[in-house]
This record gives C-alpha cells, structure tokens and sequence, in this order.
C-alpha cells in the first residue's frame, strides 16, 4: 500500500474494519473484497480527499466496473469517509413497430420476432447499435 496518501491509507483502515480485504490496484485506487455467506463480495474503490475532483478517465472506468460489481468514490470529509455509488454507463434502447402499429420500447430486442427494430442509444450519441 501507498503510505504516502494519509487518504488512502485512512480509508483502508476503515474498509479493513469492515472486513474487506483491500488490494491497492492503482485503477480504480482499491479493489475489495470479502467473504459473505460462502460467497465473495466485490467492490471498486476510487478514494478522493475532501476537494480533490474525479477525473474523467477515472469516472468512465468506474462506470464501466460497475457493470461487474459496485463501484464508488470514497471521500473523507473532516476525517469521516462517505461513499458515493457510481452508476453504470445506460445500455442501449431498442424500439420496434410492424406494419399496422407504433414505434414502441423493445424490452426482448434478442428474441423478438417483430420485423422493423431500431436503435437508440440512452446517451444521445451514435455509438455503434
């Protein structure tokens, strides 16, 4: 572990009190993990002081790790830590319409049988559908 982040090296400490175990990967700061029920438990841990900003780099790996386990931004504020959940990037919309109906949101687009099927990312940009 970096000892020469008392950020981290403080939210360590708490997580290690909760009973993660904590790998200091660099990309996000922690990757944890724990053992609960027989089973693991997972979470990515980006550890930010009190004005430091997230990065948008840091912001797009956070959003694309939490498709496989939670992610957050870990903050110390006056020696309290908080979490902030980061969410998933939006997937992809799927609408479809026949002959004699509507555009309507396509909520089985893999296994639809319905003919016409367009795609519209949630993001507003064209990325690839």
């Amino acid at each position: 572990m970096k000892t020469n982040n008392k950020c981290e090296v403080a939210a360590a400490t708490r997580y290690e009190k909760e009973g993660w175990k904590v790998v200091d990967s660099g990309w996000p700061d922690f990757l944890l993990y724990r053992w609960s029920g027989g089973e693991i438990e997972v979470k990515f841990s980006e550890v930010k002081s009190e004005t430091a900003a997230v990065r948008d780099n840091q912001e797009t790996v956070l959003r694309i790790l939490s498709q496989l386990a939670p992610a957050v931004v870990c903050r110390e504020q006056h020696n309290r830590f908080s979490e902030k959940r980061v969410l998933p990037i939006p997937q992809d919309e799927y609408y479809h319409r026949t002959d004699k109906t509507p555009w309507e949101r396509c909520l089985r687009h893999e296994t639809c049988s319905v003919r016409y099927h367009v795609c519209e990312p949630r993001n507003g940009k064209d990325n690839g559908c």
